[in-house]
């Protein structure tokens, strides 16, 4: 299992160096963003192809078919946010595609045996996968934080899955080979079409658990896995909203860029973010193996947490440059 997970890293970063030079060559740069302080040089956009190249030197290696339905969703996951990073969609428009391409999946059969009733399938893997891509694409704002997370994540419904099913793992691994150019301070992001097609992956393989296990508490382990997502989406739609803005709109009150006009620098955000992941996907694991009396303390630990984490976050604003550019 090791070998081939090797070979994907290695394959996601050779690709990632090569689409970096053409990145840069033909001027596919992410230019400074007043929101994102530590932005402050052109940066190559293309590394969610790199990703997409990592796996699929996995598939074709393995043999390995996802199923159509996940297919042609990170396919059309991955196309929308490529031509999005060439030439920006309006927020209208781009969640209308993500609706087109969520609704195609769905309708291949992603989420078909989700709850057991026909109307209330397709409705509710439409709604988890537009859900995951957006909070993936939001969180996306902090040099390694993205990848690092969905790495973590994707070990933890692995892990929850007895690891059955080998996309998780391969998912990781592509993430862990563009790692190596994305750690702060990054030479290249993920762009949109990484953070599309890693979100929609992890909606995917989340639905799949979910539909698989039919199991509550593996359910809830499965979803916890992704828990720091989760709290970007919905910490940025109460911030928003009480200032009176839309949740797509862009303001610098991600939890990342947050911590960093506070006391940590990008590295100190990133990792203690992926320890934060480690601790929720860790969570998510002993919720399918526990008691349940120990399974609900620790259920309620998540949303005690989500609590505290958002009072310290609202201490820090971003209002002027980072503290640490790196």
């Amino acid at each position: 299992m090791i070998a081939p997970l090797i070979g994907i890293a290695l394959v996601s970063a050779l690709a990632t160096l090569g689409l970096r030079r053409v990145a840069l060559h033909y001027s596919i740069v992410a230019n400074p963003n007043p929101i994102v302080p530590q932005h402050q040089d052109p940066i190559a956009i293309l590394g969610g192809l790199g990703v997409a190249g990592g796996l699929l030197f996995g598939l074709v290696a393995s043999g390995y078919w996802p199923g159509i339905a996940i297919f042609v969703g990170a396919l059309g996951m991955l196309a929308l946010g490529l031509i999005d990073d060439l030439k920006p969609f309006s927020p209208k428009r781009k969640i209308v595609i993500q609706s087109l391409v969520a609704i195609s999946s769905v309708l291949l059969g992603l989420g078909s045996d989700l709850t057991g009733h026909i109307l209330l399938d397709h409705p509710v893997a439409f709604i988890l996968v537009l859900f995951w891509v957006n909070a993936v694409n939001l969180t996306d704002v902090c040099d390694g934080l993205v990848s690092s997370l969905v790495a973590i994540s994707m070990i933890g419904i692995a892990a929850i899955g007895d690891f059955t099913d080998p996309l998780p793992l391969a998912v990781a691994a592509a993430c862990l080979g563009f790692l190596v150019f994305n750690w702060p301070p990054a030479s290249i992001y993920l762009g949109d079409a990484g953070s599309h097609l890693l979100g929609f992956l992890l909606a995917a393989l989340t639905i799949n658990g979910v539909a698989a296990s039919q199991q509550v508490m593996t359910s809830l382990g499965i979803v916890a896995c992704s828990s720091i997502f989760i709290f970007e989406l919905v910490f940025l739609v109460l911030i928003r909203n009480s200032k009176g803005l839309p949740w797509w709109r862009g303001s610098p009150d991600h939890f990342s860029l947050r911590m960093q006009a506070g006391p940590f620098s990008r590295r100190q955000t990133v990792v203690l973010s992926c320890l934060a992941g480690v601790a929720c996907s860790g969570a998510g694991w002993i919720l399918t193996q526990a008691s349940l009396p120990i399974a609900l303390a620790i259920l309620a630990l998540f949303p005690a947490a989500a609590v505290l984490a958002g009072r310290s976050l609202l201490h820090w604003s971003v209002d002027g440059p980072s503290r640490d550019p790196r």
